[in-house]
């Protein structure tokens, strides 16, 4: 930082310092995250479980949620919206990949059902979980839901 130079260079350099410093620290947490993103998701998802008052699994079956993942992803490739964080799919990416979403859910289904059944086995978080296999539980579920009206007044 230069501190000699009266109060718009200092600012100004200041300023581009502060500028490389976010640079160089967003860059580290990044590669920290990416290095380590099994480990963040594990701890995330621990805090989460011993943390909560209620988990509600959506164990819908697997043709289910590859159909549900067939129609959104056509629906954002011939309308062109964006999936997430302005991000589009891509008809290469999602048929020609191996980062397809469809990929995904068939290489992760069986695990993931495995996953949250030895969840729901600890003694930390067996007494909070509710399992939704289909859309008459989900609505039933939902008829439970109490939403506070935001327009009325006390």
């Amino acid at each position: 930082m230069v501190f000699d130079q009266g109060l718009d260079t200092y600012t100004l350099a200041e300023s581009n310092c502060r500028k490389k410093l976010t640079h160089m620290i967003n860059c580290t947490l990044q590669e920290l995250i990416n290095e380590n993103i099994h480990y963040w998701y594990q701890w995330f998802r621990e805090m989460l479980m011993q943390n909560a008052d209620l988990l509600i699994w959506l164990d819908y079956p697997f043709f289910k949620i590859f159909w549900q993942t067939i129609k959104r992803t056509l629906r954002r490739l011939v309308r062109r919206e964006p999936c997430c964080n302005g991000n589009y799919e891509t008809f290469r990416r999602q048929f020609f990949s191996k980062y397809s979403i469809f990929w995904w859910v068939i290489s992760t289904y069986k695990k993931r059902r495995r996953d949250y059944t030895a969840l729901m086995q600890q003694p930390t978080c067996k007494h909070k979980w509710v399992v939704v296999r289909n859309a008459r539980e989900r609505e039933e579920l939902l008829g439970f839901c109490v939403i506070p009206n935001s327009s009325s007044s006390s």
